[in-house]
């Protein structure tokens, strides 16, 4: 082989599909994918579909970890002080993404300096539901309800500080109503209490309340995306009765800070690909969610100054 062969066949090497690092071929082992919530959840769903096929195209096992705890940012911190070689990744959401660094007083990371965003996994929508013993049938009539009640009306949340929470706080600031916060350990016992009628109303994830709208004892009036919800085609947006109001679930990956520019791509294009499949995208759909694809840098960013002047407005700290 003369030296111009050597270099050819040097220059095709390095443009093949898969990265590489200074220890040859990226990836060498298997990859680490950190949910920083417990196992059942929406997140560890979709990491877990996500995981099986990555681990089909990088010809590498993709483990998921869950590390759950204070709103995810055990998990997160984690991450964040793990090496920056590609192997340990993050699956993401607005908290350890977007909304704690503004809520806790001692973070352990920073969600801006430390990660680098990789792909763009889905986005979901929130949904405002009522106990379908209310005579509440659309927005308008439930804001009448909620503005002629002599008392604030109350609300189910799943978590100080969470999305949900969140939600309810800007829809407050919007609509100039005040509510009376009702806090639980998680979506489920909230629903319970919507449905036993505790409560009248909540803003949920739709794929938490959807079989309770399906059996009938929740009423649906609105999501809470900006622009209809493909999966939803029938129901408004809230933004149509509260304008600017808008409250997005998304599930991103992200690795830490330093990871090869090369690895990034690599993963990014996998990830791609498996959004793309029509049985991936068939089952993200089943669980309310729609598959995304490429970098989440601008969606982290807009949602992080987004909920930054909520919380500031409503001064809400966690801890």
């Amino acid at each position: 082989m003369n030296k111009r062969e050597f270099v050819a066949a040097c220059v095709a090497i390095l443009a093949s599909p898969l990265a590489r690092s200074q220890d040859g071929p990226w990836p060498a082992k298997h990859l680490r994918l950190v949910v920083p919530f417990p196992a059942g959840g929406a997140a560890d769903v979709q990491a877990r579909l996500v995981a099986v096929r990555l681990s089909a195209y990088l010809k590498q096992p993709v483990i998921v970890d869950n590390k759950s705890g204070a709103g995810g940012n055990i998990g997160a911190a984690e991450v964040a002080r793990s090496p920056a070689d590609g192997y340990t990744l993050l699956l993401g959401t607005p908290g350890p993404m977007a909304i704690n660094k503004y809520l806790y007083r001692d973070m352990q990371f920073d969600p801006e300096s430390d990660f680098v965003p990789v792909s763009f996994v889905s986005r979901i929508t929130n949904v405002l539901v009522v106990n379908a013993k209310l005579p509440i049938r659309d927005v308008n009539e439930f804001l009448k309800f909620a503005r002629d009640a002599k008392e604030p009306i109350a609300v189910g949340i799943p978590g100080k500080g969470s999305a949900a929470h969140l939600a309810v706080v800007s829809l407050e600031e919007l609509a100039k109503l005040k509510f009376t916060e009702v806090f639980y350990r998680g979506s489920a016992p909230a629903i319970q209490d919507l449905i036993g009628g505790t409560i009248p109303f909540m803003i949920s994830e739709m794929p938490s309340v959807m079989p309770h709208v399906t059996s009938g004892v929740l009423r649906p009036l609105a999501v809470t995306t900006s622009e209809k919800w493909p999966l939803a085609p029938t129901l408004p947006t809230l933004a149509t009765y509260v304008p600017g109001f808008e409250s997005t679930g998304w599930f991103v990956i992200v690795a830490p800070k330093g990871t090869p520019a090369a690895v990034v791509t690599t993963l990014r294009d996998a990830v791609d690909k498996v959004l793309a499949e029509p049985t991936i995208v068939s089952r993200f759909n089943s669980l309310g969610a729609q598959p995304v694809g490429g970098s989440p840098k601008e969606q982290i960013e807009r949602e992080s100054s987004r909920w930054k002047r909520v919380i500031a407005n409503a001064k809400i700290v966690v801890g």
